[in-house]
């Protein structure tokens, strides 16, 4: 599995385009007249320790507000809303974020050929085994471009607490959290934006205030990679640059894609422009529009809520009419209840009335309790058998010993023969043992163990480079061959008469191989 974690662990944060610490823009009078329809939209963006708040209407921006926060922590965060909403002058009730956080993080994945549950299934495995000190982790998977391991996947991971603690923030401000994306959703966003070739995959930079965000995509915007790294080009160019190269390195050598043009998405930074040019060789290029304060929280409004990589489960909004019959359906549902309160004391005082007719049903009651115990006895080893099955489906480990296989086919040399193979669990890998010896066609007139020795050497070679990258516990043991039966008596001297050499045909020179797959 490859995997690009976020590593952002940043300090004093700063405004992409120096907007003031903490302050408001708003529309004149006719503007602020339609902040207040219901079209409005609320986009809030949370980089590395920066809030900025977005009223957008129609496509325009009518008001705004930011403040910088103390921490990584969300405490303050509703109280720091609920005086955005204020200042704006914001009338509804739902907003987007796009939120960049240390906890925020991004996986790059390979997947068995699955989909649906089976898919969801396996991701979720796979994610527990990351749970770390913060608990269970929430995640959302975007598809990206397949690799020879499996189809790729690239997973948003965040903490469940987290999410849990954020929604309640937007909720104690008066607002429900309907989308929540990382900084590289909105960049996808941009490719459409960015000129080049048909044939070109871009790589797109993005400085959030002191957090860089890297995407990479193909030139059908097929994604290709995305991560965020600690430092923005402002202050840390250097370390910027190295991220860079580094990345580019990656999607070239592991993911087989060559980056054909590097975007860098405000602020503009001519000498690392230079730098990276003359570093790789490629065209180093500013973003050709222009990045407002207000950016990343507009742009947030225009993402979708039914689309990854939104950790938040979609919940479709209702337009005003269906609210109204909504309230009329439940004002229903209420008189039916009522009125289905009445009817139920009728039918208990009725029954009351008839408790003396019920002694008569009582033996025939008894036997249809003896009926239902006997089925329950019958069905009884069904319903364990189905409950085992379901188990073995719902806890089978993934097929590591069919992939180790087909590598073994591959990795072992031609002159070499397989005579045994085992696999077997150990704690949370796989131990095997591999054994052989040298092809019959490959053998000489004198047992060569020197031949033995560098094949199995190569043979381990292989297996340590190869896609399940075994790991080996010790260099390839060779084993003796057993000695020859005929090295005394009257068969013996026979055969030394007539100047003939059994040993080479009946030694067998072989090896032994040991490792461990995680």
């Amino acid at each position: 599995m490859l995997q690009l974690q976020n590593r952002s662990h940043s300090s004093a944060p700063a405004s992409p385009s120096g907007p003031p610490t903490q302050g408001t823009r708003t529309a004149g009078p006719s503007q602020r007249t339609a902040v207040t329809g219901g079209q409005a939209q609320l986009g809030v963006s949370w980089l590395n320790n920066f809030l900025q708040v977005a009223v957008v209407q129609q496509g325009q921006v009518t008001a705004e507000w930011s403040s910088p926060l103390s921490g990584e922590d969300v405490r303050d965060l509703g109280d720091l809303l609920r005086e955005a909403v204020k200042r704006t002058g914001f009338a509804g009730n739902s907003a987007s974020l796009v939120f960049a956080h240390p906890q925020f993080i991004q996986q790059l994945m390979d997947a068995p050929p699955a989909k649906g549950a089976a898919l969801d299934a396996y991701l979720q495995r796979q994610v527990d085994q990351q749970k770390g000190p913060e608990g269970a982790l929430s995640w959302v998977a975007q598809p990206r471009l397949h690799s020879k391991n499996g189809q790729g996947l690239l997973l948003s991971l965040l903490p469940e607490s987290l999410l849990e603690q954020l929604k309640r923030e937007f909720s104690r401000a008066g607002l429900r959290l309907k989308v929540l994306v990382p900084v590289t959703a909105v960049l996808q966003e941009q490719l459409s934006r960015v000129p080049r070739s048909p044939t070109e995959t871009v790589l797109i930079v993005a400085d959030t205030n002191g957090l860089s965000s890297l995407l990479a995509a193909r030139p059908d915007g097929e994604l290709i990679l995305g991560r965020s790294v600690a430092g923005g080009w402002s202050l840390q160019s250097d370390r910027v640059a190295m991220d860079i190269k580094r990345t580019s390195l990656f999607v070239s050598q592991q993911l087989g894609q060559t980056v054909g043009s590097i975007w860098l998405f405000a602020p503009p930074a001519v000498e690392l422009m230079r730098r990276l040019q003359s570093d790789l060789g490629i065209p180093v290029l500013p973003f050709p529009q222009d990045v407002t304060a207000t950016f990343w929280a507009e742009a947030v409004t225009r993402w979708p809520a039914d689309k990854a990589p939104n950790l938040i489960p979609y919940e479709p909004e209702l337009a005003p009419s269906q609210n109204v019959v909504n309230r009329l359906v439940l004002s229903v549902a209420i008189g039916a209840a009522v009125v289905a309160v009445a009817t139920g004391v009728l039918l208990e005082t009725l029954a009351r009335q008839e408790i003396n007719s019920l002694a008569r049903l009582k033996s025939q009651s008894a036997q249809l309790q003896g009926r239902h115990l006997e089925l329950q006895r019958l069905t009884g080893d069904v319903v364990s058998r189905r409950q085992a099955i379901r188990e073995l489906k719902d806890n089978r480990l993934a097929p590591v010993p069919a992939w180790f296989l087909g590598q073994l086919g591959e990795a072992c040399p031609r002159n070499l023969l397989l005579t045994s193979a085992q696999i077997r669990r150990e704690g949370e890998g796989w131990r095997f043992t591999v054994g052989g010896r040298l092809q019959p066609g490959a053998r000489t007139n004198a047992v060569d163990s020197a031949v033995v020795a560098k094949s199995a050497k190569e043979f381990s070679t292989r297996l340590a480079s190869g896609p399940l990258r075994a790991q080996m516990l010790a260099g390839p043991a060779t084993v003796p061959p057993p000695k020859s039966e005929a090295g005394g008596g009257a068969f013996a001297r026979w055969v030394q008469a007539k100047g003939l050499n059994l040993t080479a045909q009946t030694a067998d020179q072989r090896f032994v191989l040991e490792g461990t797959l995680q």
